[in-house]
């Protein structure tokens, strides 16, 4: 048996693969209702963690998340 190295890959998804993720359709779906663009997942990540409030109400608007009556700030 072969062994590992640090950092080396032992698997990558194939493109078709990688379409088919709800991540890929989420970037996707950003990009057509929010105009945002993402370069690489690093980028996605820093706005997720940069904008939090842009980014929950978008996984609210893509999940079709149902608001309740009243001020859900901070839930």
């Amino acid at each position: 048996m072969k062994s590992l190295t640090d950092g080396q890959i032992i698997w990558e998804p194939t493109k078709e693969q990688i379409e088919q993720t709800v991540l890929t359709q989420y970037v996707k779906w950003l990009k057509k209702n929010k105009g945002l663009t993402f370069h690489d997942y690093h980028e996605l990540w820093k706005w997720s963690v940069d904008e939090l409030e842009e980014f929950w109400a978008s996984i609210w608007d893509y999940c079709d998340v149902k608001k309740l009556p009243g001020n859900m700030t901070g839930f």
